[in-house]
């Protein structure tokens, strides 16, 4: 039973990351297929522990979407000391 007890939390946190890994998936796809998002940019993170890239911020509607991106990136590596990249919505 104690054995139970210490796997069902983190049988609940797997499910919890599939389950978001999932929705994020579904958003990015219907970004992506839409004419809205063009020229528009995600921010994403590199995490720490897998170095995967995780995305943050969609950014869009701005005369030059590409600046905005490039500016937060500068702010926020220098604030948070994490690693940021742009990337244009395909």
């Amino acid at each position: 039973m104690k054995k139970l007890l210490l796997i069902l939390p983190l049988f609940i946190v797997s499910c919890g990351e599939r389950d978001a890994l999932a929705r994020e998936t579904q958003l990015t796809r219907a970004v992506e297929k839409t004419d809205a998002a063009k020229d528009s940019y995600w921010l994403e993170k590199q995490s720490s522990i897998t170095y995967e890239w995780d995305k943050v911020i969609l950014i869009f509607g701005y005369m030059d979407d590409g600046e905005v991106c490039f500016d937060l990136k500068r702010e926020w590596e220098a604030k948070y000391n994490q690693t940021y990249r742009c990337v244009v919505v395909k």
